[in-house]
This record gives structure tokens, sequence and C-alpha cells, in this order.
């Protein structure tokens, strides 16, 4: 059990929700953005993944292939 509040009440559609905002997203900031400790972030994170979406790269300008 993680100290502090309980993880059920913290709002995981708001924690996915600011995971989402950032390229590269940390816990501490999910955390202070959510109101939480990192701790909590790691565990809902851990029960309820995010599909972040795939970035797909076409070719560039310009480029021929071989």
């Amino acid at each position: 059990m993680l100290p502090g509040r309980d993880p059920d009440d913290v709002d995981i559609a708001a924690v996915h929700q600011t995971f989402l905002q950032e390229k590269w997203p940390s816990a501490k900031k999910i955390a202070i953005a959510c109101g939480t400790s990192s701790e909590h972030v790691r565990y809902i994170l851990d029960e309820h993944p995010v599909d972040r979406p795939i970035m797909t790269v076409g070719p560039r300008p310009g480029w021929i292939p071989a």
C-alpha cells in the first residue's frame, strides 16, 4: 500500500491527460499537476496504461529510395 491518499481517489483521466500533454513526461511533473505523489502516478500508470499515439516518419522531401 502506498502512503498518503488512496490511489483510487486520484483522477485517472487527469493523470492520462497530463501524461499525453508532454513529449517526455516525468512522474514528478504529472504528480505536481494532479496534486499527488510520483509513486501514485507510477502506480496509476502501471494499473491503467496510456496508449500514446505512435508517430510515423515518412520519407524526407527529395529522398530517393535505393
